[in-house]
Parts: C-alpha cells; sequence; structure tokens
C-alpha cells in the first residue's frame, strides 16, 4: 500500500497491482480477501503520490496530462467554489458570475462523467476532445428520449392506464 484516500463515501487504497504490475486505485469494498504475505515490496524511488494523483480525476488514473477547462454557470459557480475538485485547479472569476475551472488531469473520461452531472450548468471548453466526448455522450443520450410510442415501448406496462 502507498496511499489511501476517501471520497464520496468509498475508500481507496493505492498500491501496487500484482496482476498488471503497475501503480493502480483499489475501492476497498470491492476487495474480497485479503492475505498477509512474506514478499515485500519496495516503493520506486521514482514514484510520487502528489504526481500520481495530479494524473487523477474521481479516482481514474491516466498517465497523460491534459489542460482542462469547465465553463460553470452563475448558478451552479455557488457550489464549485466550495470544493477543491483537484490539487491544480485554479478559478477564474467572470464579470457575470459564473466562474472557469481550470485543471492539469488525466482521466478525460472521468472528467466527462463530471461535466455531465452538472447539466447544462457546465460547459467543457477544452480539450477539444473533451467536448467530442460530450457531444458524442449527449447526442446518444438524446436518441434514448425520443418518443417511446415510435420505439414500440408505449405497450409495456409502464404505460398503461
Amino acid at each position: 500500500m502507498f496511499h489511501y484516500s476517501q471520497q464520496r463515501e468509498t475508500w481507496y487504497l493505492i498500491g501496487h497491482c500484482e496482476l498488471r504490475n503497475n501503480i493502480r486505485t483499489f475501492a476497498i469494498s470491492r476487495i474480497r480477501t485479503i492475505n498477509l504475505s512474506s514478499k515485500h515490496f519496495t516503493i520506486p524511488d521514482t514514484f510520487s503520490i502528489d504526481t500520481y494523483m495530479d494524473k487523477t480525476f474521481d479516482q481514474i488514473h491516466e498517465s497523460e496530462i491534459q489542460n482542462v477547462s469547465i465553463r460553470f454557470s452563475v448558478y451552479q459557480s455557488q457550489w464549485i467554489r466550495e470544493h477543491q475538485w483537484h490539487p491544480t485547479q485554479e478559478i477564474v472569476e467572470l464579470g457575470d458570475g459564473s466562474l472557469i475551472l481550470k485543471m492539469k488531469v488525466g482521466a478525460l473520461e472521468a472528467v466527462k462523467r463530471w461535466v455531465m452531472r452538472h447539466g447544462c450548468e457546465a460547459e467543457a471548453l477544452e480539450p477539444q476532445e473533451l467536448r467530442e466526448m460530450l457531444q458524442h455522450e449527449l447526442l446518444n443520450t438524446s436518441k434514448m428520449y425520443d418518443d417511446v410510442r415510435a420505439k414500440n415501448l408505449a405497450s409495456l406496462s409502464l404505460f398503461e392506464e
């Protein structure tokens, strides 16, 4: 074990994974068995928990760091200001009361899911790859909400009167 942390009521352990021979983040609640071993593991001199966490977002780690900027509406900004979302975050206050949250993070997939939690109160400004990921996800999600009668779902008991 190198490090442990808590996020949204879940404890995580960061350590060496023998299966993947790499540093991984494990949700402690998913660990089913544990065995005491006589094997010794030495944390590599090249490993830095701070560097690892800088490349992590929402407990998802990726090696490539990207500049991320997200604009939050006036309404959502009040809650964004209250939290430390990432060690590298910088908040740029805008004249209308909205803000831009800037971070240097990995794990764009995790950032995408986080932005989507805020709905139309958040807009990813950069990188373009994140904008395209969100656009793709939102287009596919929008299709789910086509008229159910056109999808022949109206006959489900859920729609019976």
